[in-house]
């Protein structure tokens, strides 16, 4: 399957979505997907390809697990798609508590691993 095939399925969105962007050879696409359903909770749109509804585009800490299991399927695998940034605000460290020091520090951890599980 080539990223453009993606334009012949029906490709579950997020609200904030309007287009899929997909890097295959060091080359960028922009693809105008459509689908049936288009949702603002990730849950929703997880269930929906868990039922065979159609093709959705995750992240990989919402992928691997589904993956892993053998329920949701890598359509391109020789692909990927720009990363998001994840922001963490909090008061200066002079007021911080230690409890949000200690989240950060795990999920940024814990992130990171389900990177490396998956690009191993």
């Amino acid at each position: 399957m080539a990223p453009h095939d993606l334009l012949q399925h029906n490709c579950l969105r997020h609200s904030s979505q309007q287009h899929w962007e997909v890097i295959a050879n060091s080359q960028s696409h922009l693809l105008d997907v459509k689908g049936n359903l288009q949702a603002n909770d990730m849950g929703v749109l997880i269930n929906a390809a868990l039922r065979g509804n159609g093709v959705v585009c995750l992240s990989t800490d919402l992928a691997n697990h589904y993956l892993q299991m053998g329920k949701l399927k890598e359509v391109l695998p020789n692909t990927t798609a720009p990363g998001k940034t994840l922001w963490a605000v909090y008061l200066s460290r002079s007021y911080q508590q230690t409890v949000v020091r200690a989240f950060i520090d795990f999920t940024a951890n814990a992130w990171q691993q389900d990177i490396k599980k998956w690009q191993a």
